[in-house]
C-alpha cells in the first residue's frame, strides 16, 4: 500500500471516526439531536473551532462549559478504532470492491459495538445499513454464490435465536436479545454459512476469554448481562480477514483426512 493511500485511509478514519461518534451520541435520543461539534446534552459548541476536528477536539477540558456534561473518551476511541480498522482492511484487501464494501461494514460495525456496549441494543437502523454492503458483495464479489449467503443468513440467525430459547429455559432469564440474532441473522447474509459459522465461533471465543477475565477481575458476576453485540462485530470482522484461511485449515486438518 502506498503512502497516499495510507494518509488517505488515516484521513478518512479519522473523518468517519468523528461523525461515527456523533452518531453514537444522539441515535438513543430520539430526534433530540444536536449538530456535530456540540455537546450532545444542550448544544452548547464543544472547545469552539476545533470541536469540528478529529483528534483536536480531545485536547483540553473534557467537561462541557454549560451543562457539565463529561465527554470522556469515547471520541477518541471511535476515531482511532475506525482508522485502524480502515487501515487494516486496504492492506488485506487492496483497492478493489471488496474493499470498499468492508470498509462500509466497518462503519456499520463500530457504532453497533459502541451502542451495543452503551445501551445494550443494537438499532435497527445500521443493520439496515448494512444491507448495503451485503448487496454490494453480493453482486460485484460473489454474484455466483448468492443461495450461500441466504442459507448463512438462515441458519446463523436461526441458530443463534435457538441458543435464546435454550438459555431462557435453562437459566429463567434472558441469555440474548433479538438485536443479537437479527445481526447474526445479517452476518450470516454478508459472510455465507460456512464463513459466518466460523466468526461466529470467534466471537463466542472472544465472549469468553472477555467475560472469564472480568470475572477474575470482579468486574462482573456469574449470570450477569452483559452485551453481545460488539463480540459479535470482533468476530464477523476477523471472519472477513481470515474466515476463509481458518475454514481451509480446518477442512483440511480435520476433514479431508
Amino acid at each position: 500500500m502506498s503512502l497516499q493511500l495510507y494518509i488517505l485511509m488515516i484521513v478518512a478514519g479519522l473523518v468517519v471516526g468523528f461523525f461515527l461518534d456523533w452518531l453514537v451520541s444522539q441515535m438513543p435520543r430520539e430526534g433530540k439531536w444536536k449538530p456535530p461539534g456540540r455537546c450532545p446534552e444542550c448544544g452548547a459548541p464543544h472547545h469552539g473551532i476545533r470541536g469540528w476536528f478529529p483528534i483536536l477536539r480531545h485536547l483540553g477540558a473534557e467537561e462541557c462549559p454549560e451543562c457539565t456534561h463529561k465527554y470522556g473518551r469515547q471520541g477518541i476511541l471511535m476515531e482511532l478504532t475506525t482508522t485502524v480498522l480502515f487501515l487494516v482492511v486496504v492492506q488485506a484487501f487492496g483497492l478493489e470492491w471488496k474493499s470498499f464494501w468492508y470498509l462500509l461494514i466497518v462503519v456499520a460495525l463500530v457504532p453497533i459495538s459502541a451502542i451495543d456496549m452503551r445501551y445494550q441494543v443494537i438499532p435497527d437502523s445500521l443493520l439496515v445499513f448494512g444491507l448495503i454492503p451485503m448487496a454490494g458483495l453480493w453482486f460485484t464479489t460473489y454474484s455466483g454464490e448468492i443461495r450461500d449467503f441466504l442459507i448463512g443468513g438462515v441458519v446463523l440467525g436461526g441458530g443463534l435465536w435457538l441458543i435464546s430459547i435454550i438459555g431462557k429455559k435453562i437459566y429463567k432469564q434472558d441469555v440474548m436479545g433479538f438485536g443479537d440474532v437479527k445481526f447474526a441473522g445479517w452476518m450470516g447474509l454478508v459472510l455465507g454459512w460456512q464463513v459466518g459459522l466460523v466468526s461466529m465461533l470467534l466471537g463466542f471465543v472472544l465472549a469468553t476469554v472477555v467475560f472469564l477475565t472480568m470475572m477474575a477481575l470482579g468486574k462482573v458476576r456469574f449470570r450477569q448481562e452483559v452485551p453481545f453485540g460488539q463480540f459479535l462485530a470482533g468476530g464477523l470482522f476477523l471472519g472477513m480477514l481470515f474466515g476463509d484461511v481458518l475454514l481451509d485449515w480446518y477442512l483440511t486438518t480435520f476433514v479431508y483426512i
